[in-house]
C-alpha cells in the first residue's frame, strides 16, 4: 500500500489536476498513524513551490489531534529544516492547534525569515491578548520591514476573533504611527487601522496585498484623526 501511495505521489507531481491531487490526499488521510503522517510530511517536504505542495499542507490540516501532536514533536526535535518548520507551523495554525502558541515565541527568533513570517500569520489566526504583545514586540524590533508590517495586519486578524481587544490594538498601532519610519510598515499599520476603525485614511489594499494611494497624505490624515479622536486614550503624538 505504501508503494502504491508513493507511485500516486510521483504521478501527482506531474500534473496540476485537482482530481489526481485530491485522490492522493484522500488515500493518505485513510491512515491515522505515525508512519503515514511521516509519509505525508515527506511529500510536503519534497514537493515545493506549487499547487500540490499547498494541497498537501491543507490536506494534512484535516487530520486528527493525534496528527497535530506528531507535528508538535517534530518542530521541537531540532531534526528538521527551517523550511519544513515553517510548513508545520502553518499547518498547525490551519488545524487550530492552540498548543503551538507557547512555542512561537522561540521561533520568532529563528534566523529564517519564512519561519518568522509563518509565526506571525499563525499568531493572527489563533492569538489573543498575549499574542498581541508578541506581535507588538516584533513590530518594534524585527529588522525586516515586511515582517514588521505583517505583525500589524495580524492584529487585525486577532480582532476578528476577539473584539474586546479593539481599544488596545488601536492604541498601540496609533502610537507606532509616530514612531515608525519605514514606508511599507507605515502603510500596513494604516491599512490595519482603516479596517479596525472603519475609517478611510486614503490607502487601498488590493486582494494580492499590494497597497495603493498617497502614503504622505494618509499619514497626515491619520495623525489628524488621532489628534482629534484619540488624544484622551493615552496616545503619544
Amino acid at each position: 500500500m505504501i508503494n502504491d501511495i508513493i507511485h500516486n505521489f510521483q504521478l501527482a507531481r506531474q500534473t496540476t489536476s485537482f482530481k489526481i491531487h485530491n485522490d492522493l490526499i484522500k488515500k493518505l488521510l485513510e491512515y491515522d498513524n505515525d508512519t503515514y503522517y511521516q509519509i505525508h510530511l515527506d511529500f510536503i517536504s519534497e514537493e515545493r513551490g506549487g499547487i500540490l505542495h499547498e494541497r498537501l499542507c491543507r490536506g494534512f490540516a484535516k487530520r486528527t489531534e493525534k496528527a497535530a501532536n506528531f507535528l508538535l514533536k517534530k518542530i521541537i526535535s531540532h531534526e528538521i529544516k527551517n523550511i519544513l518548520i515553517a510548513d508545520i507551523i502553518q499547518i498547525l495554525g490551519l488545524m487550530k492547534c492552540y498548543k503551538v502558541l507557547p512555542l512561537i515565541n522561540n521561533f520568532l527568533e529563528n534566523k529564517d525569515e519564512i519561519v518568522r513570517y509563518k509565526c506571525i500569520i499563525v499568531l493572527g489566526w489563533l492569538g489573543g491578548g498575549n499574542e498581541i504583545d508578541l506581535l507588538l514586540k516584533t513590530l518594534k524590533s524585527n529588522y525586516l520591514p515586511y515582517i514588521r508590517g505583517f505583525s500589524a495586519t495580524a492584529m487585525r486578524q486577532i480582532l476578528f476573533n476577539h473584539s474586546e481587544y479593539k481599544e488596545y490594538i488601536v492604541e498601540i498601532l496609533a502610537n507606532q504611527i509616530f514612531l515608525e519610519r519605514d514606508k511599507l510598515v507605515l502603510a500596513m499599520i494604516i491599512i490595519t487601522l482603516q479596517d479596525v476603525l472603519n475609517y478611510d485614511f486614503g490607502l487601498k489594499e488590493r486582494d494580492n496585498g499590494d497597497i495603493l494611494g498617497d502614503l504622505g497624505m494618509a499619514i497626515d490624515n491619520i495623525r489628524k484623526y488621532i489628534a482629534n479622536n484619540l488624544k484622551m486614550k493615552g496616545i503619544s503624538y
